[in-house]
């Protein structure tokens, strides 16, 4: 399951994910651009989590996160982070990211 699908789709994130709970063990955080059909990153590009306009932010996908924990209350799956590195410093931006994200 993709949480930037699920948004493009106007799909409620976690009702979707309890209703394939049975099916699915792998789930991508991911963020979009859904409010502005004209802007360049509208859509399913994987913006950063903190992107401006973007669908998400770090403290939603914090949350999310632990839903997802509750809702698979000790089965395994998997959480897959999904994001686009457009900055210049690639090292920089990926230590930003896990420095974000020391939730999971």
């Amino acid at each position: 399951m993709d949480v930037t699908h699920l948004r493009e789709e106007g799909e409620d994130i976690l009702r979707s994910l309890t209703k394939t709970l049975p099916y699915c063990s792998h789930i991508h955080l991911c963020n979009c651009v859904m409010d502005d059909p004209k802007h360049p990153f509208y859509g399913d590009k994987h913006v950063d989590f903190d992107y401006p306009g973007a669908s998400f932010g770090y403290a939603d996908f914090e949350g999310m996160y632990g839903e997802i924990r509750r809702l698979y209350n000790g089965r395994d799956f998997i959480i897959t982070l999904e994001s686009l590195c457009r900055a210049e410093d690639n090292e920089r931006w990926f230590d930003e990211l896990v420095t974000n994200c020391s939730w999971l």
